[in-house]
């Protein structure tokens, strides 16, 4: 599973990783992040982190290798706007019609988001 912030407008992403606390929490709950592929060119737009892996362009489709997308900060008009990308149908996720928004609230962790996203979990795998 790939943990994700989407930017459709920029068709960009921000990949969460196990470093991160929506990564931590995921794994914790029993998911796994998928491995990002090995020299995958990232931005640092955001400065250098441990956190996220900033992805644009050519390298998106690449980094979106996960069985499943979970959006956070995203809702179904994220998702739709993945599965509307031409250079993403390929992906096992999308093509599998297994990309999850977790709510437009989730992008951080605090004890309101991290229950949004354990009741949309819930809902969606419970």
């Amino acid at each position: 599973m790939t943990a994700l912030v989407y930017t459709a407008a920029a068709h960009s992403a921000n990949i969460w990783t196990p470093e991160s606390a929506q990564g931590q929490m995921l794994e914790q709950l029993g998911f796994s992040l998928a491995t990002l592929p090995g020299g995958l060119p990232a931005s640092h737009s955001q400065g250098k982190r441990h956190d996220i892996v900033q992805l644009g362009g050519e390298n998106l489709a690449a980094g979106l290798n996960g069985q499943s997308l979970f959006l956070f900060a995203g809702d179904q008009k994220d998702a739709d706007a993945i599965y509307a990308n031409p250079l993403l149908a390929h992906l096992p996720a999308v093509a599998g019609k297994r990309v999850y928004p977790l709510g437009t609230e989730t992008f951080r962790l605090d004890y309101y988001s991290a229950l949004l996203v354990l009741q949309r979990l819930s809902s969606l795998f419970g």
